[in-house]
C-alpha cells in the first residue's frame, strides 16, 4: 500500500509539472503572438533611394531630416540588399525574386508580384514616379526618369492592362493627399536627381523633407499609415551579407543600407537588430493591407512586426480639454461639458468620442458625434446623464409573494384529503399563518430582512469620468468630475 502511494504521488507530481511546462510554454506563445503583430492599414507606402551604404547616410549632417526620422519612428540596422544592380533589388520588393539583373532591358516578366495580390484583395495602388512623361508610361528611360528604379511597367499584369494607368506623376501624390484619396498602397521613386543616385545626399533629404513630410502630416497617414524609406544598395564594393563580392551583376548581396519604418503606431526611436532583406518589405506591407498571399519570397520572409507597439494605441496628436471640470447634478438629472479638441500639428478629421467610469445607470452622449476640426480647433458637447432613484419591493415581500402561493396550495392538497370543510380550511389558514410567521421571523434561523425598502439609479457620489477622442487607431483622453448628490 506505501509503493502505491508513493507510485500514485510520483505520477500526479509528474502529470503536475507537466501541466505547469505547457502552460507556461501557452502563455510564452500567446504573449509572443500578441506582440509580433503588423498593425492594420489602409495606407502603407514604400520609397527608394539609391546607392549609398547605411554608414554613408545614418549619422551624416548633410541628412538631418532622415536623421531625424529615424530619431522619431523605427531604424533597422541590420538590413541588406539582395543584390547589384538596381533592377533586381526594386524586384525583390516586388516581387519577391531578382527575375532580372539586366538595367537596360525593355522586356516585360509574367511573374508573381504585389499588384496580382493587391488586385485579388480588392486594394487599390499607385506607383507615383517623379519625371514620368505622363501617366500609364511603361516606355524606356527619358531625361531623369529611369525605368530600372520603377518596377511595375516590367510586369505584364500591369503593362498589358489599364493597370498601367496607376503609373502617375509624382505630383499627384500632392493632389492625393489634398483630395484625401491616397490608394491602399504606394510606392513612390524621386527621379535620379532626387534619390542620391546622381545628386547629393543632401538635396535627397531636402527633397524628402519638403515632398514626404506632407504625407507623413496628413490625417489618414496619421490615422493608420506606414510608410518604409530604404536604399535599393550600397555602393558595389560592399556586398554584404556575402563576406567578398562576386562578379557584377549579382545576387549574392546589395550591402548594408539604411532602412526607415514610419507611422503613428510605431515604437518612438526603436532599433532593430534583427538582419532584414527587401523581401520583408512587400510582406509587412502586404499584412497591413489584411493580405494572407505574398509573391515569390515575401512568402516566407520574416515581416517587420516589431516595430509596432502593441496593445496600446498610439496618440491622437491633439490637445483635449473638457469643462467645466466638475458638474452637480440630482439623479435622474443631466449634466453637460464642452469638449475642445486641437490639433497639434497636420489636419485632423474623422475624430469620435466615448466616456469610460460612468456611474451606475448613467449614460453619455456627443453633439455633434464626430468632429473634422482640419488644422483649428473644433468642440462638441458632452451629456452626461443620470437615473433617477426609484423604490422597489423589500426582499422580504418579495420573497412573501412567491412563498404565499406555495404555501396555499399545500394548504388546499392537504384540505383535500380532511373529512369536512371545516377541517379543510382551517389547514389553509394553518399553512398560511405558517408561512407569514417564518418570514416575519427571516425563515427561523435566518436574520429578518424587513428593516428597509430597495432603491434603483444612480446612486449619490462623486465620480471620475474618462473622456476619449479616437481618430482611427490614434486616441487621446481628458478627465472631467460629475457629483451625484
Amino acid at each position: 500500500m506505501s509503493d502505491m502511494r508513493k507510485s500514485s504521488g510520483k505520477i500526479l507530481t509528474t502529470i503536475s509539472t507537466k501541466h505547469l511546462l505547457c502552460s507556461l510554454l501557452l502563455a510564452i506563445l500567446l504573449s509572443t503572438a500578441a506582440v509580433a503583430a503588423v498593425p492594420a492599414s489602409n495606407h502603407v507606402f514604400v520609397l527608394v533611394e539609391e546607392n549609398h551604404s547605411y554608414e554613408s547616410v545614418i549619422g551624416n549632417s548633410a541628412m538631418p531630416y532622415f536623421n531625424s526620422l529615424a530619431q522619431q519612428y523605427g531604424l533597422a540596422t541590420e538590413y541588406y540588399a539582395n543584390s547589384h544592380y538596381s533592377i533586381p533589388n526594386y524586384m525583390w520588393l516586388t516581387a519577391g525574386a531578382p527575375v532580372t539583373t539586366d538595367d537596360n532591358t525593355k522586356a516585360t516578366f509574367n511573374v508573381d508580384n504585389i499588384v496580382r495580390h493587391l488586385m485579388v484583395a480588392g486594394k487599390s495602388w499607385k506607383e507615383y514616379a517623379e519625371s514620368l512623361p505622363h501617366v500609364g508610361y511603361t516606355g524606356f528611360n527619358v531625361g531623369n526618369y529611369v525605368e530600372r528604379h520603377n518596377p511595375f511597367p516590367y510586369f505584364t499584369d500591369v503593362a498589358n492592362s489599364s493597370e498601367k494607368n496607376n503609373i502617375v506623376p509624382f505630383t499627384e501624390l500632392a493632389s492625393d493627399i489634398a483630395n484625401h484619396s491616397l490608394p491602399n498602397y504606394g510606392f513612390i521613386t524621386p527621379n535620379l536627381q532626387d534619390d542620391a543616385h546622381n545628386g547629393t545626399l543632401a538635396a535627397a533629404d531636402q527633397w524628402l523633407k519638403t515632398n514626404i513630410a506632407p504625407l507623413i502630416a496628413s490625417p489618414e497617414f496619421q490615422r493608420d499609415g506606414i510608410l518604409i524609406i530604404t536604399f535599393d544598395e550600397a555602393g558595389f564594393s560592399d556586398c554584404r551579407p556575402a563576406s567578398s563580392c562576386p562578379p557584377l551583376p549579382e545576387n549574392a548581396g546589395g550591402g548594408r543600407i539604411a532602412t526607415l519604418v514610419i507611422g503613428p503606431a510605431v515604437k518612438s526611436g526603436y532599433r532593430s537588430t534583427t538582419f532584414y532583406q527587401h523581401p520583408s518589405v512587400p510582406k509587412t506591407m502586404s499584412e497591413a493591407l489584411g493580405l494572407t498571399s505574398f509573391p515569390g519570397a515575401a512568402q516566407s520572409a520574416p515581416d517587420m512586426s516589431e516595430f509596432f507597439a502593441s496593445g496600446t494605441p498610439a496618440a491622437l496628436k491633439v490637445s483635449m480639454a473638457v469643462s467645466p471640470g466638475q458638474a452637480t447634478v440630482a439623479p435622474g438629472g443631466a449634466a453637460t461639458y464642452q469638449v475642445a479638441v486641437t490639433p497639434e500639428s497636420g489636419d485632423v478629421s474623422n475624430v469620435s468620442f466615448a466616456c469610460a467610469n460612468l456611474p451606475v445607470g448613467s449614460s453619455c452622449s456627443f453633439k455633434p458625434a464626430v468632429l473634422n476640426p482640419g488644422s483649428s480647433a473644433a468642440a462638441t458637447t458632452l451629456t452626461v446623464s443620470t437615473a433617477p432613484v426609484t423604490a422597489r419591493l423589500h426582499r422580504g415581500w418579495e420573497t412573501l409573494a412567491y412563498l404565499v402561493p406555495g404555501l396555499s396550495c399545500f394548504g388546499l392538497l392537504l384540505a383535500s384529503n380532511q373529512r369536512g370543510p371545516k377541517v379543510g380550511a382551517w389547514a389553509i389558514l394553518a399553512v398560511l399563518g405558517l408561512g407569514i410567521s417564518l418570514q416575519a421571523c427571516g425563515g427561523g434561523s435566518a436574520p429578518a430582512q424587513t428593516s428597509s425598502a430597495g432603491t434603483s439609479g444612480t446612486t449619490a457620489g462623486t465620480y471620475t469620468i474618462t473622456v476619449t477622442a479616437a481618430m482611427g487607431s490614434l486616441q487621446t483622453s481628458a478627465t472631467t468630475g460629475l457629483i451625484v448628490q
